[in-house]
């Protein structure tokens, strides 16, 4: 008697290791295994096998156009808890914007560390860890705070710092992965917002990403965003991809706080 194979799953679960030892309770993502959309079955059998494993909290990535993917999880009873904007800027086909005179950008320095963790702390009130039921106020800011130290630690290749009246009112960080340059993390200080401060970060980011050799620059941020969207598209990106995050929580009160 011959016993026939599991069936390949539609579906994976990865931990996420960063996230799991930062909120203390076991976090991963659902991914897709093969190239065909998953079916709400496929998703609910998922969310299950993840329970049963301990993790506390699964999300979800769509792009926009995968209508399939993005009904399943609605019918699995995921939440929709982000959309995000993609762009892309051409480095070799698109002339990249002078450098605004004012204000003044520089290369970070190791004691803009606590000022731009205190910025990160209260620029990002509307990001996905805010709409997600799953996750408090705080642990939202206790992830910028570290996101910050680690660009400090490595994660970024470059950090510059705009300064207003001798104050640091914003920053971006840059780095280069899959040659590709990205922003992992960029922030303004609301008080100086119509100054000049995101067009001068970006000009300079832009600038770094031409030195590095590589062909595109990315960007991403949240769709409700407009203003950030409009300041991107000023400088030359282009939207490229456009994803939406579903989340579900699989076990109660495990909140990091």
């Amino acid at each position: 008697m011959t016993l026939l194979a599991d069936p390949p799953r539609a579906l994976e679960v990865h931990g996420l290791d960063f996230d799991t030892r930062l909120f203390g309770a076991k976090l991963g993502a659902i991914r897709r295994a093969s190239d065909v959309p998953p079916s709400a079955q496929d998703l609910k059998a998922t969310l299950a096998r993840a329970q049963s494993d301990g993790y506390a909290h699964l999300i979800f990535r769509a792009n926009a156009e995968d209508i399939d993917s993005i009904w399943a999880a609605e019918q699995a009873g995921m939440k929709l808890v982000d959309i995000g904007v993609d762009s892309t800027f051409d480095l070799a086909r698109t002339r990249v914007p002078e450098q605004p005179a004012a204000p003044l950008v520089r290369e970070a320095k190791p004691e803009d560390l606590k000022p731009l963790q205190d910025l990160a702390a209260v620029a990002f009130t509307r990001s996905r860890f805010v709409v997600d039921p799953f996750f408090s106020a705080e642990a939202n800011e206790l992830l910028h705070r570290t996101w910050v130290k680690n660009l400090f630690g490595g994660l970024a290749q470059a950090i510059f710092v705009a300064e207003v009246d001798g104050q640091a009112a914003g920053f971006v960080s840059n780095s280069v992965a899959k040659h590709e340059a990205r922003i992992p993390l960029i922030a303004t200080n609301a008080s100086v917002r119509r100054m000049g401060v995101g067009k001068a970060l970006i000009a300079r980011a832009l600038w770094w990403s031409k030195t590095q050799g590589v062909p595109n620059a990315h960007v991403k941020t949240q769709a409700h965003n407009y203003p950030a969207l409009a300041l991107y598209h000023r400088a030359g990106y282009v939207v490229s991809r456009t994803e939406l995050t579903f989340s579900a929580t699989l076990r109660q009160g495990e909140h990091n706080v």
